[in-house]
């Protein structure tokens, strides 16, 4: 009996094994299908001193890994911690913790002042415990003023906010924050200074806080080798991979390997490109031609999206419509006319997964390549199916599982709900 046992359970061993190879070998996918639905909308409930809404819009920024801890920015009065210096004027950063309901303002000294100025672009590390971020404010450093346009770092964990970066007294050439590791040792910026405190184009330069204090070095040190655009750059969760754009290539870079300088994924200037929190994907926009070949039939003289697997060489098209065919209302934005627009050109965002959300002809979309499909799909719909147009940023999140966006939730059919612009929370099947 017992042998008989034995050879039933090899015997099944030996089919699983079977359906595994079988699968492998054949190519079949096996993650769900990546699809979204009108129900799955919920408003993300920021606290407030009074319960009520916030009085004031929201600026959608960036999200954690595990879809819990919300980054925006406001000038609502009903916030925890509103004031300061000209708070109306700049409002404040804050975080939402969607699993406590707390709301916390992160632009704050070590001892709790508030910033008396504020300058934005903050990012948040994909654990959710590190916020780099910009300010102009004098008094975010305990007991020293500051020079305007600093780079800080505010750790939720320690209660600590700290410089990243020299005084300088330019009020014109900011550091621009482009990323910042889970540990929060490394952080990837844009700078002018750095390195030489004297004005210079914009490079990139790496930050390492391993003796506990920043120390700089700019990455691209040959003339010329400038970054394109402010938003140029991105950094894997570990801070081994880099990746940013010069006026001439795109760039990743592996610092754990020393002897490369890294090979450009293209060889023209690469809009606004975008790293996964593995490191594993690259997302770029270009005019480019010839990163893939042979060249799709129907593919106009627009930008498009390139999405580039590090690991296997492999490109493909992103923006292409649900048939694989490109058409113009995909992104429309002609050579040359990019550069009126803001930094992140197409407001796209690139899961671990290969996912992709990206905005064309007025709304956010859901390139479906994890299950295999590469089908596009409205990030935002009513329960009834209905496509609703987001304007401001929409975000899918490094595990794949969540996309965030602001959106009027009474055009999204979620009840009863305050008016005006929310942070929406959508779920996906993965």
């Amino acid at each position: 009996m017992v042998k008989a046992i034995k050879l039933s359970i090899l015997a099944l061993c030996a089919i699983l094994a079977s359906s595994l190879l079988t699968q492998v070998f054949s190519g079949i996918k096996t993650n769900a299908a990546n699809t979204l639905s009108g129900t799955d909308n919920e408003i993300i409930q920021i606290t407030t001193t009074d319960g009520l809404p916030v009085n004031q819009p929201v600026t959608f920024d960036g999200v954690s890994s595990d879809g819990n801890i919300v980054l925006f920015e406001s000038a609502a009065t009903n916030l925890p911690s509103q004031g300061g210096t000209n708070y109306a004027y700049h409002g404040g950063i804050y975080i939402h913790n969607i699993t406590s309901g707390t709301t916390e303002r992160v632009d704050v000294s070590s001892s709790g002042a508030l910033a008396n100025q504020l300058h934005g672009s903050p990012l948040i590390s994909e654990n959710g415990r590190y916020i780099l971020f910009m300010s102009r404010a004098s008094n975010l450093i305990d007991g020293q003023t500051q020079y305007p346009d600093q780079l800080y770092v505010r750790d939720i964990q320690a209660g600590t906010t700290i410089a990243t970066s020299n005084h300088y007294s330019n009020m014109d050439a900011p550091d621009i924050p482009l990323g910042i590791s889970n540990d929060g040792r490394f952080v990837l910026a844009g700078s002018r200074y750095i390195n030489s405190n004297a004005f210079h184009d914009m490079h990139a330069v790496l930050g390492d806080a391993t003796t506990g204090t920043y120390t700089w070095k700019t990455l691209e040190t040959a003339s010329g080798n400038t970054l394109a655009d402010f938003n140029a750059g991105g950094m894997s969760c570990d801070g081994s991979i880099i990746l940013y754009d010069l006026a001439t290539n795109t760039i990743p870079k592996d610092l754990r390997n020393t002897t490369s300088t890294g090979s450009p994924i293209t060889t023209m200037h690469g809009i606004s490109p975008i790293i996964s929190c593995n490191g594993d994907y690259m997302l770029y926009a270009t005019t480019n031609r010839t990163d893939i070949s042979p060249t799709p039939a129907g593919m106009s003289q627009y930008m498009h999206l390139v999405e580039y697997n590090r690991l296997t060489g492999d490109r493909r098209y992103i923006d292409s419509n649900s048939s694989g065919s490109f058409d113009n209302n995909h992104l429309t934005y002609s050579v040359g006319s990019y550069a009126s627009q803001p930094p992140n050109v197409f407001s796209a965002s690139i899961a671990d997964t290969g996912d992709v959300v990206l905005k064309y002809n007025g709304n956010f979309y859901l390139k479906h390549l994890s299950d295999g499909s590469g089908t596009l799909e409205s990030v935002a719909k009513n329960p009834s199916g209905a496509y609703i147009n987001v304007s401001t940023q929409a975000k899918i999140t490094s595990n794949g599982r969540y996309i965030f966006f602001t959106a009027d939730p009474y055009d999204l059919g979620l009840t009863p709900s305050p008016s005006g612009m929310q942070i929406i929370r959508t779920k996906t099947n993965l």
